[in-house]
């Protein structure tokens, strides 16, 4: 193989070494690295985010400005409407028509008077650019000139006429409408008139005289002026504010009064929701648009300006990208500044790695010279005293092995204890047999049999089952003592009997009941063996009728004395077992002496 070749081989070795997590030096490289350009993009971000911030708050706040001003402009412009209405119901002429007319009015007077009222209202109104079509409506005819198609039942049907049938005489402000969906649901008349869009301000009119302050008659249902308004009505207002990047609307509720773009708006029912009864402003939920809201006083709607977040920051995405680049190029010339500094920083590493190699062979007798910067002589110190713990633990295995050796040896010895006592309760047994001592040769068989069991037990709980069984052979010992004398009654709950309880859990109560409680004190003892469920809890007693105890002695029954070792033993066993709440309660008073045992 040439030269050449060995060598790019140990180049592209190296280059993969340092550049890849493989090696501490290509580690720090990259943690260095990823930490230069995350710290400058982090900052990057948040200043853009900041700038960001405050241009949206800026532009927001001028739009808002803007938005009420128009609001502004706009109700003084509906109130000099108002307050026309106002003037219109000062006619003289329309007054003596409401004051003076008949109960059952013709044809006749319906035409005459039909001319006068559109002559006014033509005046008044109609003779505005804005106002599109005006009316004044009783319960029996339509007054003024027809621009759309309409009878007094359509009208009357209208929820426009209901609104303002409702009010007290205000101006009633009713939103957009199309005319075929508010006149023409019943219809099958064909108006030109039915695809328009319109709004209406209406009003109760009273008619009065400055002459005479008097109102038409109240037998008279008071007439109804509508004023009719193309949608197009506020494009007046808007053309001038609006730009490519944003568009505005006005509102009610739900329903769109006015777009300056024609376009549906752009928002939900849960963010025209966020439209409070003021003014103000709020990023839209996906963060793309800024909407700016002012309520009109006049009608109650809300005017709403959407512009763009996205365009408004667009300048702050070019300072981004220009800090892309230079991060970028930063990071490549850091790079290279670690680079040679790792390299040196790791130099003495490299011993201590060749020591550690050495180590791993099984030469645990090196040791370091400590020189160099603190750290790595606190490294090489810290390798020394391995080596020296290493050293010292493998002489105490050693010796551990050596005890686990002794410790062996006396296992088989203890092991041969069991078999010797066993063999020599056998040679006792068949002693009391050939003897015919049958009685002796019952207790030995089954005390070796007990002691069989008791030496069987790895675990610190059996079977209750298993324990009753070992039981029964305590009391048959106990009846080649003591005969009829006493009587043992068990009342154990068959679900019990496949729980595991801990070993010799009973027997130190009935031995304590016999020896301390019934023997030399009463005649026809009984001790009474229970156990049953109780609310979850494993309940377990032995009461007998001996001579009782005093409180004194109960409150002493802790104490280590031969009778009470048993007690202690088995209550600190539960506790052990089960937990702190479980354990064993004792009661008593002459003639009578009950344990209690809670297991869970």
């Amino acid at each position: 193989m040439s030269k050449n070749i060995l060598n790019r081989i140990k180049l592209d070795t190296y280059i993969k070494n340092t550049f890849t997590c493989r090696t501490m030096c290509g580690r720090i490289m990259l943690i260095s690295i990823i930490s230069i350009i995350a710290s400058f993009l982090l900052s990057t971000i948040i200043y853009s985010v900041f700038i960001n911030n405050i241009l949206i708050e800026k532009i927001g706040q001028e739009l808002l400005e803007n938005l009420n001003n128009k609001v502004a402009i706009i109700d003084n412009y509906l109130n000099n409407i108002c307050d026309n209405t106002s003037k219109f119901s000062l006619n003289e002429e329309l007054y003596e028509i409401f004051r003076n007319m008949p109960e059952y009015p013709n044809q006749s007077f319906f035409f005459n008077t039909d001319k006068i009222i559109t002559r006014s209202l033509l005046q008044h109104f109609t003779n505005q650019t804005d106002v599109y079509a005006a009316y004044l409506i009783t319960n029996n005819f339509i007054y003024g000139h027809m621009q759309v198609f309409q009878t007094v039942p359509m009208i009357q049907k209208s929820d426009i006429y209901k609104k303002v049938s409702m009010s007290n005489g205000e101006c009633v402000w009713i939103p957009t409408f199309q005319y075929k969906d508010m006149f023409l649901e019943s219809s099958n008349f064909i108006s030109t008139a039915e695809d328009l869009k319109l709004f209406v301000l209406g009003k109760k009119v009273r008619f009065v005289s400055i002459h005479n302050i008097k109102t038409e008659p109240e037998e008279y249902e008071l007439p109804i002026l509508l004023l009719y308004f193309k949608d197009n009505f506020f494009d007046k207002f808007f053309t001038p504010i609006d730009d490519s990047f944003s568009c505005t609307w006005i509102i009610d509720g739900q329903i769109t009064i006015y777009s300056s773009s024609g376009d549906v708006i752009p928002l939900s029912s849960a963010e025209l929701s966020n439209i409070s009864d003021k003014s103000g402003m709020f990023p839209t939920k996906d963060k793309k648009m800024l909407v700016v809201y002012s309520k009109s006083k006049v009608t109650g709607w809300n005017l709403i300006t959407v512009k763009s977040i996205t365009e408004m920051v667009e300048e702050t995405y070019e300072v981004i990208k220009f800090t892309v680049i230079l991060t970028i190029l930063l990071a490549i010339l850091f790079s290279a500044i670690v680079l040679a500094i790792v390299k040196r920083m790791l130099s003495p590493l490299k011993v201590i790695s060749n020591a550690i190699v050495q180590s791993g062979e099984g030469n645990f007798t090196l040791l370091l010279e400590q020189k160099g910067p603190e750290e790595i002589m606190s490294l090489v110190n810290s390798y020394n005293n391995m080596n020296v713990k290493i050293n010292n633990l493998l002489d105490e295995i050693y010796r551990t092995r050596l005890s686990e050796t002794k410790t062996k040896l006396l296992s088989l010895q203890l092991e041969m204890e069991p078999h010797f006592l066993f063999n020599t309760l056998n040679a006792i047994n068949w002693l009391a047999v050939d003897r015919e001592e049958e009685d002796i040769s019952e207790m030995l068989t089954t005390l070796a049999g007990m002691l069989r069991y008791i030496l069987s037990q790895e675990n610190e709980v059996a079977k209750l089952q298993k324990e009753l069984e070992w039981l029964n052979s305590y009391i048959r010992l106990i009846k080649l003592r003591f005969g009829d004398d006493i009587k043992f009654i068990f009342d154990i709950d068959e679900n019990l009997l496949d729980t595991t309880v801990p070993v010799m859990m009973l027997q130190p109560f009935i031995e304590n009941a016999i020896v301390h409680g019934i023997n030399g004190y009463v005649k026809n003892g009984i001790v009474r063996i229970t156990g049953k469920w109780h609310n979850g809890v494993r309940v377990f007693t032995v009461q007998d009728n001996g001579k009782g105890m005093s409180a004194d002695e109960i409150a002493n029954i802790w104490n280590k004395t031969p009778m009470k070792i048993g007690v202690r033993n088995v209550d600190m066993r539960i506790k052990l077992i089960y937990g702190e709440i479980y354990g064993v309660t004792i009661e008593s008073k002459p003639g009578c002496t009950k344990v209690t045992i809670s297991i869970a």
